[in-house]
């Protein structure tokens, strides 16, 4: 089921149909992911990764959101996330949107899928794990985000939670 956010952002549940979107994106994801941390520049990212995509789909306790562009067929970024029920949280395991459409409010309504979700189960945590991406941080601090110096934190990875 779509669902139309703003008048631009098409929200869409990801499906086995959606793979070949999914896989499209990779590279740009690919190539993003390697320029910000050298220390991926010999791995293989997830994005393409068969078995990581299968597991999208057959998981129960994952959720991946797809956004579009209206009038567009091509991926503009997408969401997954899970359920950690112990802890009454969800954990935002990726949140990706297209360079050339940042800051028009795709990423927001990608996030605001999960933030939802959080609520209507009373879960009061959030979690997302950034790489050191400084507009990462920025992006989760103007969302309600902050940075959680309890739980984990280096120089490379900050836990971030509303």
């Amino acid at each position: 089921m779509s669902k139309v956010v703003k008048n631009e952002i098409i929200l869409t549940r990801f499906q086995r149909q959606y793979i070949p979107d999914l896989l499209a994106l990779g590279n740009e994801y690919d190539h993003f992911y390697k320029n910000l941390d050298p220390e991926y520049q010999d791995t293989e990212i997830y994005l393409t990764d068969k078995e990581w995509i299968e597991e999208l789909l057959t998981n129960p306790n994952r959720t991946t959101y797809l956004a579009y562009q209206k009038g567009n067929s091509r991926l503009s970024g997408f969401i997954s996330y899970f359920v950690i029920t112990e802890l009454k949280a969800v954990f935002i395991e990726d949140l990706f949107v297209s360079q050339n459409i940042r800051k028009k409010g795709f990423g927001q309504a990608l996030l605001q899928k999960a933030k939802d979700y959080a609520s209507s189960k009373h879960f009061s945590v959030l979690f997302y794990v950034t790489h050191g991406n400084n507009n990462a941080l920025e992006f989760y601090q103007k969302q309600g985000f902050s940075r959680d110096k309890n739980v984990w934190m280096t120089n490379k990875y900050a836990i971030m939670n509303t």
